[in-house]
Formats: structure tokens, sequence, C-alpha cells
């Protein structure tokens, strides 16, 4: 009886120094097979064995050397800093604009912060939705939690399926391991659906399920995974009219339609206008440590009044293209594209983009003919043929500029 206490003891102190079970067997004097044994009956009597075993298999797992737990707390107290860094960049203070619209707008951010509601973000191409999104996400209990997205029209509804719900190794061509959807892997944060009015019909039969049940089903899965995502939904089309024409689910709407927050268009919020221009210059004109660009009060009126289509989006990427393609300090009226100098002129935008009005005699030329003339002056002058850059300062997918494209080559065919 000693004895078999005196190898516990032995065993006891083996576990207590971290050694290996194959240690233990020669301090033991014992088979590996004896001291397992022994191991076994330790742990059913209460004892403490589990560093033994975590030795065993992980060898590697002694201290860590100074320098490395001394890296390691410099690596987590950066990610906490960069974690700050991006939650303040989309904090409300950060969101430029004292005009009504979009004060009211951030007061309604601020109340639906730290609720669980679902948003529905509506506005044009342009207006800064995702801004939006991402600051209710900051401000919110939620900010410690990630927020991830995903573009409803920049998917085939097949690859949009298994992004959004996730899939199961072996469930179709090219699936060789499970795949965890975002909306699952969003846990405890912010999952947002940007452009959900480009989402497949059938998807959004799924997508309604998923949100009334809070899980989903993976493909080809056949167990529901739960899903602890808040969910905000943007759209830069009227949502209420897909429904009378039956191209979108009233159902899935409604369930969207729970918190709704209207982004206001540029032109209605004009007297931020100019805060706007100065933030931007700030941004582009001091990129590579260059002297900050001024801009003229001439100038900066023909930019106040332009109705910019294209939103805070257009306006950035107009300022940015004066930056790089203005030599002197300061932007002058001259500096500035034709298409913003005469915006009532059809004829001057028809030159400028590079094709004849249909219609030249007429005054007033129709929407459709301006957003042609503008979207092929930004695809030739601006994006210098590149589709994709082209799709991005039009604030579309690349496959709505591609439809546009063929339209407008069918129209001229026709013609």
């Amino acid at each position: 009886m000693l004895e078999v206490l005196e190898r516990y003891r032995i065993l006891t102190l083996a576990m207590e120094r971290r050694m290996t079970q194959g240690e233990a067997a020669k301090e033991l004097n014992l088979s590996i097979s004896h001291t397992k044994r022994l191991v076994k009956r330790l742990k059913e009597a209460g004892g403490n064995c589990k560093s033994l075993a975590y030795r065993r298999t992980h060898p590697a797992s002694n201290r860590l050397p100074e320098n490395i737990r001394n890296k390691i707390v410099a690596l987590k107290r950066e990610n906490r800093e960069l974690r700050k860094k991006i939650r303040s960049k989309y904090s409300v203070e950060d969101i430029i604009g004292k005009s009504r619209p979009i004060v009211e707008l951030l007061e309604k951010v601020r109340m639906v912060a730290d609720k669980d509601s679902t948003v529905l973000i509506t506005g044009e191409s342009g207006t800064g939705k995702e801004l939006i999104a991402r600051a209710i996400h900051s401000i919110g209990s939620r900010s410690d939690k990630p927020f991830m997205g995903v573009s409803c029209g920049s998917f085939s509804r097949s690859l949009l399926e298994s992004e959004l719900f996730g899939h199961i190794k072996g469930s179709f061509t090219g699936a060789y391991k499970d795949k965890e959807g975002l909306l699952v892997a969003a846990k405890g944060g912010t999952f947002f659906l940007d452009e959900i009015g480009d989402l497949d019909r059938e998807l959004q039969v799924k997508l309604l399920r998923a949100l009334q049940e809070r899980q989903v089903l993976p493909v080809g899965g056949t167990r529901h995974v739960p899903i602890e995502a808040r969910i905000i939904a943007a759209t830069n089309v009227d949502l209420g009219e897909m429904v009378k024409t039956d191209a979108f689910r009233a159902d899935l709407y409604y369930r969207l339609n729970v918190i709704p927050l209207h982004v206001p268009a540029l032109r209605e919020r004009r007297s931020d206008i100019s805060s706007l221009l100065d933030k931007f210059l700030e941004d582009y004109s001091g990129e590579a440590g260059e002297q900050l660009k001024t801009i003229t009060s001439e100038a900066r009126k023909i930019l106040s009044d332009y109705d910019w289509p294209g939103n805070v989006r257009e306006l950035e990427n107009v300022v940015e293209r004066l930056c790089v393609m203005t030599r002197s300090k300061e932007i002058a009226a001259d500096d500035i594209p034709n298409f913003i100098r005469y915006p009532g002129e059809a004829d001057q935008l028809s030159a400028d983009s590079g094709i004849v009005a249909e219609q030249p005699t007429r005054k007033n030329p129709t929407l459709n003919e301006i957003e042609k003339a503008y979207t092929l002056y930004v695809l030739e002058h601006q994006a210098r043929g590149q589709k994709r850059l082209a799709a991005k300062i039009l604030g579309i997918n690349e496959s709505t500029l591609y439809r546009k494209l063929e339209k407008y080559a069918k129209e001229k065919d026709d013609s």
C-alpha cells in the first residue's frame, strides 16, 4: 500500500513539473501503459492530470520567452488602437453636415444604434448609405463585434447564396470544405445587406425565412445554424414600387422596413457641399505631402450650385481629379469640368461626352438623354474606358453599366 501511495505522490509531482508521460514512467520505473493506468485512476480519484496530458500532446506549450510575450502584448495593444480608429472613423461626429436633413438623420441614427431592430436605409447612389450603417454599428453596443456586409448585386445567385448562408463540403463542384456563411460569421455584430433590391427572387424567400427564424440552412446542409447578427439593409431603388410590380416580395419588404432611414441627396443638403469640399481638398491635396490646395470663391459657387446626380461620391471623385490635374495651388473656375460649369446646356454636355444629341433643337433634353450622355462621359473621360472604374464613379454595379451600354448600342443600331 505504501508503495502505491509513493507512486501516486511521484506522479503528482511529475504533473506539477509538467513532465511527459514517458518521463513520468521513467521516474516511476514503470512501463508507459502502467503509467497511463495510474493517470486514469488519479483522474477518477479527483486528481488534475490536464497539464500532463497537454504537455504530452503539445510539447511546445512551455512558458513563452519574455520577448515573445512582450510582442504578443504589443500586438494586442495595437489591435485595440486600430479598432478604436476604425470606430472613430465611422462615428456620427465624423459625418460631415449641419443641414437640417442630415442633422435629423443623425439623430435617428443615435436613437436606433443600441437597438436590435432591423434597419432599412434608402437613398440615391453615392449618398453614403454604408457610412450610415457603419455609424450605427460603431456607436452601438455591438461595436466591439464584427461589421460584415455583402453587395447583393455583385455576385451570381449561387455564389451569393453560398456567401450568405454558407455551404457543406461536397454540396457542389468546388466546395472542397465547409464554409461558414457571412450571416453566421457576423456573430454578435452587424450584417449589412447592400443593394438589397438586386437580390434574386428565390434568395428573397430564403433570406425571409432566415430573418424570421434567426437561423440559416447552409447549402447542402441538413442542420440549421443560428444567427446572432443585427441586420441592416440598404437600397437605391424604391422597394415599395418593386413590391407593386411583384419584383420584390412584400413580406420581405415589411420584414426589412422595421426602422426606415432615408439618406438625403446632396442637392437636398446643398449647404453641406462647402464643408465636404474642404474635407476632400484636405484629403487629396495633402496625400503626397503637397501643400493644401485652395479654391476660388467662383469655383466654390459653381460646385455648390451643381445638382450632383452622383451625390457625395461624385463630388469626392471630382475633387480628387481637380487636385491631381490642377497644376497651380489654387483651383479656379476654368479648372472645373464643363459638364459641371454648364449643366443646362445639352449641346455642351454632348460635346464633352463625345456623342451627338439625338434632338439638338430641343431646349430641354430628356432624363434618359442626360443619363446616357453623363454615363458615356464618365466612361470615356474619367475612367479612360475602364468599365469597372466607371461603374464605381457612377455608383452602380458593373453589370448595370454593361446593361446600359448594351442598351445604348442597340439604340444606335436601331437608328
